[in-house]
């Protein structure tokens, strides 16, 4: 082996550059190829790292690792399907608000952005449990609260 490395380093610059220039081709092609696999792979491995903390929190109080992993992978399932549902039940309310079809073109779309006053209730209905809204717009009537 070492004196492969030898006859590697002997060899010219340019073609030593060359070798390390395809090898980097070749393995970002690799990680093109498969990305279908790897990405996947990847944001599991995200997933699991963010839980980790929580799960080792579970066990400091007293709970195996087996029910503890299972707890803690429930709770992070009931989270997303929350944020899934309020983000769909805020895009519901936001279309509902806008009634008609003309809302996002034309001469109308200029007229209400320029009275600025839909933009402002649109964004409340999305915003609506956000305290800082009505500090910085100065808007005291939410429409999202009157539903």
């Amino acid at each position: 082996m070492i004196s492969k490395r030898k006859d590697y380093q002997q060899l010219p610059y340019s073609i030593r550059l060359c070798f390390q220039l395809l090898l980097v081709i070749l393995i970002a092609y690799i990680i093109t190829a498969c990305s279908a696999v790897l990405v996947p792979l990847y944001f599991a491995l995200l997933i699991s790292i963010l839980l980790l903390p929580l799960t080792n929190f579970f066990e400091r109080r007293g709970m195996s690792r087996p029910p503890a992993a299972i707890l803690v992978v429930l709770m992070a399932l009931l989270g997303i399907v929350f944020i899934i549902y309020w983000a769909s039940l805020k895009t519901y309310l936001f279309l509902s608000f806008v009634e008609d079809p003309e809302f996002f073109g034309g001469e109308e779309l200029k007229v209400r952005l320029n009275k600025k006053s839909i933009f402002r209730d649109a964004l409340s209905f999305i915003c609506a449990d956000c305290c800082f809204f009505k500090r910085y717009t100065g808007y005291k009537n939410s429409p999202g609260r009157t539903l």
